[in-house]
């Protein structure tokens, strides 16, 4: 999943264990104003290139290195994007996210994915020091997650950016 570069390097990790034979990259939809610093002519690599290169100099091969959706908005969005990219009936997808992030992670894919086997990694290379709620940005995390899971429980869902 896209979102945080300790994703790929969990996820290389578990490759090298056997437990993948591929590993699939989003496509996620840049961040404001990076075209304008790119037209400035600064080199700045799109969130897909730089998951990559980490999974190369992890040693995954490049031939099992897979790409999904375009301008993925959301966990909703990269599910649905893998979901026309990956036939899985009767096969089975370890998705990688972050620990605060796994459990509606779990069950936007299991939703999306009724025919296949779901498991949901969370990497250990983002876990704060401390408890959460003595952390600034990860109390940030875990109050947005919250409304995040409650937005998909009500049904809410982000596919694309709304006129």
């Amino acid at each position: 999943m896209a979102g945080a570069y300790a994703r790929p390097l969990y996820a290389a990790e578990l490759f090298r264990k056997g437990l993948a034979g591929e590993v699939w990259l989003s496509r996620p939809k840049d961040y404001p104003g990076h075209d304008a610093i790119r037209r400035l002519g600064v080199a700045l690599p799109l969130e897909e290139e730089v998951n990559r290169a980490i999974l190369l100099k992890k040693g995954v091969p490049a031939a099992r290195i897979r790409y999904y959706g375009n301008e993925v908005l959301s966990t909703f969005h990269e599910a649905v994007s893998l979901q026309a990219a990956y036939p899985c009936e009767g096969k089975r997808i370890l998705v990688v996210t972050s620990r605060f992030h796994a459990r509606r992670t779990r069950m936007i894919f299991r939703d999306q994915f009724p025919g296949c086997g779901i498991r949901v990694a969370a990497t250990p290379y983002d876990e704060p020091p401390g408890p959460w709620w003595r952390n600034k940005f990860m109390a940030q995390l875990v109050l947005l997650e919250l409304a995040k899971t409650a937005y998909y429980l009500l049904g809410g869902r982000f596919v694309t950016i709304a006129a």
